[in-house]
Order: structure tokens, then C-alpha cells, then sequence
């Protein structure tokens, strides 16, 4: 069977912050990983090992001392404020909080737009069409448009992020611990949603989770972090069924204590 190209490619990936006594603190050390076309890939870790550090820099939110991003064959590793721009039709995000994501003040509606109004275009008519559909795809009635984020549930506004990062139909979605704040049950079903839109939109998934139960279901292959270096990857099930690393077993250990979704 012939293998997907790879969409997102990270070669020797390192990310150094200023550290707080003024030192440099080495975030990611030489880290490469790739996501195919129409796959998803899980970056799992505990707290600090780096991951949603790694997930920053692809979005150009984290400074890259070395190696390369490139997306689509294209590098974007140092990509300025208007390439960035351009590439928010095809990259998107869905953040941890779903509480702290969406604005209090904005109608569901105009949230959802917010990414097809700043690449302006569709008019307004069309606008209001595209998020009515999409509110569908992730399961809300589109006079969930016209009610604000305090009138949803947790779950609810996860659905709500998860239809902003959809309205552009971008290529790649970043899920930042995407379900970590939810309740068991509902986690759940917004697995559920991600792995219909995958297989409805063709998208790619880069999942980043501390909870390998979470992705077991989800990902097509996996890669550890442990202290911003990779430790173990592989196939999803090759990881779950024969770890070779300590580091990996355990966090295996901890998803059989506490139970998955």
C-alpha cells in the first residue's frame, strides 16, 4: 500500500525559552515527526514534556532556535505575520478551554465567522450559510448563532471551537488537550466528532494529550514525549499492544488506573 505524503513535516525541531533567572530553558530538543495526509498522529506526554510547546511553534507562536516546519511541502518555520495569515485557511487550532476560548460577549454566530470574516471572502449571506453548516456538522441547530457561550456546556462550546476551526475546511487541525477539561461521558462524544469530521472533511489531526487513553481510539500513529525529546514512536496499536520504553509503559499504566473514555 502506498504511503500518504506527509503534510506537516518537523525535522531536528528545537525551541529554547528564556528561562526566569535569565538563563535559557531548551523546551524541545531535536524532535521530527510527520502527519500524513487525512491522518492523525498523537503527541502524547506528561505535563512539561514539550507538546504543546511543539504544537505553538507549528502556529509561530513559539521561537525555533533549529530545525525546520514545513507544511505541504512549503517551509513555514519563520513564516511572517502575512504568510501566516494565508496559512490560517489550511492550519487551525482547537484549544484545552473550552470555557477560556470563546469570547463571552460574541453570539455564537459571529464566533464561528470570526476566521471566514478575516479572510473576507464570502459575503455576509454566504457567511451566515457557512456557519449554519457547520454548527450542523458538530451537532448544534444553527440558531445556536444567535445565543451567547454562557448559555452552552462544556461540551457545547468544545463544539463551538471545534466548528470555528472547521468553517475555513483547512487541511490541519492542532488539537491542544482538546477534551482534558470535559467530563468522561462527554469526552467521549467530542472524540466521536473529531474522528466524523475526519472521515467527512479528509482532514488531518495533530492530537496533543497527556492521556494516552484519550487517543488510543483516535490516532493513526503516536509519538512520545518525554523532557522535548521523542522517546517512542510508532503505529497507534504497536504502541499500546508492545512499548518498548519505560516512560511509555508508564503512562500506559496511569490510562489502566484512572480508565479512558
Amino acid at each position: 500500500m502506498t504511503e500518504r505524503p506527509l503534510l506537516l513535516q518537523i525535522d531536528d525541531l528545537a525551541v529554547r525559552y528564556r528561562g526566569r533567572r535569565g538563563g535559557e530553558v531548551l523546551a524541545l530538543d531535536g524532535v521530527s515527526l510527520g502527519v500524513p495526509e487525512g491522518k492523525t498522529v498523537g503527541l502524547v506526554g506528561e505535563s512539561g514534556s514539550g507538546k504543546s510547546t511543539l504544537g505553538r511553534a507549528v502556529l509561530g507562536l513559539a521561537p525555533v532556535a533549529r530545525g525546520s516546519i514545513s507544511f505541504a511541502g512549503r517551509d513555514i518555520t519563520h513564516a511572517d505575520r502575512r504568510d501566516r495569515r494565508a496559512l490560517s485557511r489550511e492550519i487551525q487550532v482547537v484549544f484545552q478551554d473550552p470555557y477560556g476560548s470563546l469570547n463571552p460577549t460574541v453570539t455564537i454566530g459571529r464566533t464561528v465567522a470570526e476566521p471566514l470574516r478575516a479572510q473576507g471572502d464570502l459575503s455576509s449571506a454566504d457567511t451566515r450559510r457557512r456557519v449554519a453548516e457547520v454548527l450542523d456538522q458538530v451537532g448544534l441547530p444553527a440558531s445556536a448563532a444567535a445565543r451567547y457561550p454562557s448559555e452552552f456546556s462544556g461540551g457545547q462550546r468544545q463544539r463551538i471551537a471545534i466548528a470555528r476551526a472547521v468553517a475555513l475546511r483547512p487541511r490541519l487541525i492542532i488539537c491542544d488537550e482538546p477534551v482534558s477539561a470535559l467530563d468522561l461521558s462527554i469526552q467521549a462524544q467530542v472524540l466521536n466528532l473529531f474522528n466524523d469530521l475526519k472521515a467527512a472533511l479528509g482532514v488531518s489531526y495533530l492530537f496533543i494529550s497527556h492521556d494516552l487513553g484519550v487517543v488510543r481510539f483516535l490516532v493513526d500513529e503516536i509519538v512520545v514525549l518525554h523532557r522535548g525529546r521523542v522517546v517512542e514512536a510508532g503505529n497507534g496499536e504497536s504502541i499500546f499492544t508492545n512499548p518498548r520504553e519505560d516512560y511509555t509503559k508508564r503512562l500506559l499504566a496511569a490510562v489502566s488506573t484512572h480508565g479512558a473514555p
